[in-house]
């Protein structure tokens, strides 16, 4: 599956403007220890959140928030196609509810909860962590994720065995 389909709002950039652009250094490996160079993808989304709800009960529509600034984020993704990594940017609107203020931002269906990364980038560490061939800088080289990020990975998914053994 191409990186076009997963992501149909990004556009594809250089190196160069994608770090201009994002005013951020990513995390991981730079560019020269990564077996392959990234692919770099940036979007912008300035729709409110659609359908939810906040937590006053007032439905978010652009009737009843108000634009709030934005805020970048930065993720990054492993393709398995082309066996590289991506590095993805997502400019988003933050809105205020016009009834409690309260900020809210749509977070990204494809983003894990708890890591800069793709839920398919972690699902793809897990599997190269299962197999016990590689060390944690060989799976950043390949992924383009940060060491820290694999070892907490790699954490998560060894306490979440326990906690499924404990159950039982």
């Amino acid at each position: 599956m191409s990186s076009r389909g997963i992501y149909p709002n990004f556009r594809q950039v250089s190196e160069d403007e994608f770090a201009k652009r994002c005013h951020t250094k990513l995390k991981g490996p730079p560019t020269g220890k990564m077996l392959l160079p990234a692919i770099y993808l940036i979007a912008e989304d300035t729709t409110p959140p659609p359908g939810t709800t906040c937590s006053c009960g007032m439905k978010l529509t652009r009737r009843n928030v108000i634009k709030h600034g934005t805020c970048r984020t930065n993720l990054v993704d492993y393709d398995p196609d082309e066996n590289r990594p991506i590095r993805c940017s997502l400019l988003q609107q933050r809105w205020r509810c016009r009834n409690c203020n309260k900020t809210h931002i749509t977070t990204p269906l494809f983003k894990h909860p708890r890591h800069e990364a793709t839920k398919r980038a972690v699902r793809t560490v897990e599997r190269l962590l299962r197999n016990n061939e590689l060390s944690y800088q060989e799976i950043s080289r390949r992924t383009g994720l940060d060491t820290k990020i694999v070892s907490d990975i790699d954490r998560e998914s060894v306490q979440n065995e326990i906690d499924l053994e404990q159950e039982d």
